[in-house]
């Protein structure tokens, strides 16, 4: 991958994980367990998509530390949700 599309691919994730977050708020405030639900399996499809594509760029320390840091959030949040990871 070029630079630019390695930027754009990280900019992708970090915009993901935002995003993810964002569902995770909504699930969390909603009284529609049918929007929860679809909101928490968002959020965890966003999760499975930028643990798949996070190894394959090149990242600066400071740009792997930060989106490691997000992506450690949102992981706790979704185990708090009741998500299951296999690792």
């Amino acid at each position: 991958m070029n630079y630019a599309g390695n930027r754009a691919a990280l900019a992708f994730l970090f915009t993901d994980c935002g995003l993810a977050m964002t569902f995770l708020d909504v699930a969390d405030t909603t009284a529609i367990p049918e929007t929860a639900r679809r909101n928490r399996a968002s959020a965890r499809k966003a999760y499975d998509t930028i643990a798949h594509y996070l190894p394959q760029l090149v990242l600066t320390a400071a740009e792997s530390q930060s989106i490691e840091k997000q992506l450690s959030a949102l992981r706790i949040r979704l185990e708090a949700a009741g998500e299951h990871f296999p690792f």
